[in-house]
């Protein structure tokens, strides 16, 4: 009986501490299965703030996502993340607590922008436009 209340005990600790707030620095692991679009994934943290669309040739949209992750494991996610689905890295900038990525893919560009919020939130803002006319795109 003692024996199984320390367990019990054990596997109570363990638990709690495997079940603990994930970190913001932490790195992201889950892509999330509603992405808007199957080529564009996004963290499984992200919770979609806003979107716009105009009308025309070409998808051109724009999502705007808050998260709990730090910039850098966000950053790291879509450069990790974009060349799995065929996009080509074209740029990188980073400042303190910012950077802008893009990326060309069929005609098309996505760039995509992560700074910090006023709050502990993240934002990212993914933006994908018909690549300019005469721009050489792969």
């Amino acid at each position: 009986m003692r024996c199984s209340v320390i367990l019990m005990i054990v596997a109570m600790g363990l638990m709690a501490g495997l079940g603990g707030c994930k970190s913001s620095q932490s790195p992201i692991f889950f892509t999330s299965p509603s992405s808007p679009f199957p080529d564009v994934p996004v963290p499984a943290s992200f919770t979609l703030v806003s979107q716009g669309t105009l009308a025309g040739g070409g998808r051109y949209t724009e999502y705007l996502y808050q998260s709990t992750d730090a910039v850098q494991p966000v950053v790291n996610y879509f450069s990790e993340q974009m060349p799995k689905r065929g996009w080509v890295t074209q740029g990188e900038s980073s400042s303190s607590g910012s950077a802008i990525l893009k990326y060309v893919k069929g005609g098309e560009v996505l760039q995509i922008e992560v700074w910090n919020g006023p709050t502990i939130r993240t934002n990212a803002r993914l933006r994908i436009s018909p690549a300019p006319r005469g721009a050489t795109v792969q």
